[in-house]
């Protein structure tokens, strides 16, 4: 995978920037990706697969990238604590939206148009594409999404969110009174008892007969965003998180095999299928629904078309990611075509490109493979 974990600091709001011109009046469309991760790891630079130069360069686009709190740091929530915490739950999501309106107010300086971008992300990263669609201070930041095996639907409550916080507090010897000294805790120390709450909370709302009903939501239960009423009013799957997001075009889809190479992947595309779903029922924009079926000759075959997969080829990046993909010359001529239909996604809301069906949208499902087919899904 080439993988490069960085280093971890909370000093991390960082963006990456590549473009083809610095000209203001270039105006080019804007693409800005979230990694993967869930919401407790990874990093904007940790897959040579998410480098932006091809997409820059080949498809005449400004390519964004950027890191944000995670873990501990960005969502433990706090808010019984009083106001200065209220928002503490979700501050990782507020580093992204914050990003966003770096992004709106300073693009132009690359040759970006601000009121044409497109965010896009895999796994953790389309989880808060979701995320991102269900948050009133980020409408009108962003202008098209695609969710790559991220559907999700349950956020946590505030009922386990702050129990997560209390546990956290108490196994870290601090009080109501003395809550301000947790921001003197190691790091180390704050994710250790952050992640001991966690385990502890999740017993609890198996006892309660509480947890998720779908795998993904389940194992993601005490790590993601709070629906608290302000930052995160409606959980992502509701009719009002719907209206939020309602005139934007999307892009959703899975991998095959996702992680289980010998079978299509049980735990990402139903999810998918529902978002897709839910979104053309409550009268959104047009949703463009995908299923990735290339499968990596790297390791002779074992992997199928596993998580991540498709990275490589969004990013144009097949070569470069050759210990992935395999680098030939067919999935190379593939990911050409898959980052063209993401680009004109990017640049006009409907993913055409040269050598591809026609893509219509949701119920009608394109197969991505050497041989690209347009079925219902």
């Amino acid at each position: 995978m080439h993988w490069d974990d960085g280093y971890a600091s909370e000093d991390c709001l960082r963006v990456n920037v590549w473009t083809s011109s610095i000209r203001e009046d270039t105006k080019l469309p804007v693409m800005v990706w979230l990694h993967g991760g869930g919401f407790s790891e990874g990093s904007s630079q940790e897959q040579i697969g998410y480098d932006g130069t091809n997409l820059a360069r080949d498809h005449g686009v400004v390519v964004v990238s950027l890191n944000h709190r995670l873990n501990a740091l960005g969502f433990l929530d706090l808010s019984a604590y009083g106001a200065k915490y209220a928002k503490s739950g979700n501050v990782g999501m507020l580093d992204i939206v914050k990003a966003l309106e770096w992004v709106k107010a300073n693009i132009s300086a690359f040759g970006g148009d601000p009121s044409n971008v497109t965010i896009f992300g895999q796994s953790g990263g389309g989880g808060k594409v979701t995320t991102l669609m269900a948050m009133p201070s980020a409408k009108g930041l962003f202008h098209k999404a695609i969710v790559q095996s991220g559907s999700i639907f349950n956020l946590m409550e505030p009922k386990y969110s702050r129990r997560i916080g209390a546990a956290t507090v108490t196994k870290l010897h601090i009080s109501p009174s003395t809550i301000n000294r947790i921001a003197d805790v190691p790091y180390a120390e704050l994710l250790s008892a952050y992640k001991a709450a966690v385990k502890e909370v999740v017993e609890e709302a198996r006892r309660d007969d509480a947890l998720p009903e779908n795998f993904l939501d389940m194992i993601l239960f005490g790590q993601t965003p709070v629906v608290d009423g302000e930052v995160i009013p409606f959980q992502p799957s509701a009719q009002e998180a719907f209206a939020i997001s309602k005139e934007l075009p999307v892009i959703i889809g899975t991998v095959y095999n996702e992680f289980t190479p010998d079978r299509e992947d049980p735990i990402f595309r139903p999810l998918a299928l529902r978002q897709a779903a839910d979104r053309t029922s409550a009268g959104c924009a047009p949703v463009y629904l995908y299923r990735f079926d290339w499968k990596t000759p790297v390791l002779d075959g074992a992997m199928g078309s596993p998580h991540c997969i498709e990275i490589p080829f969004v990013f144009d990046n097949v070569l470069l990611h050759r210990t992935f993909t395999g680098g030939g010359e067919d999935a190379v001529q593939l990911g050409h075509r898959i980052s063209s239909l993401w680009t004109h996604f990017a640049k006009t809301g409907k993913p055409v490109a040269e050598g591809m069906p026609e893509w219509t949208p949701y119920p009608d499902n394109l197969i991505i493979n050497i041989e690209s087919i347009l079925t219902n899904h």
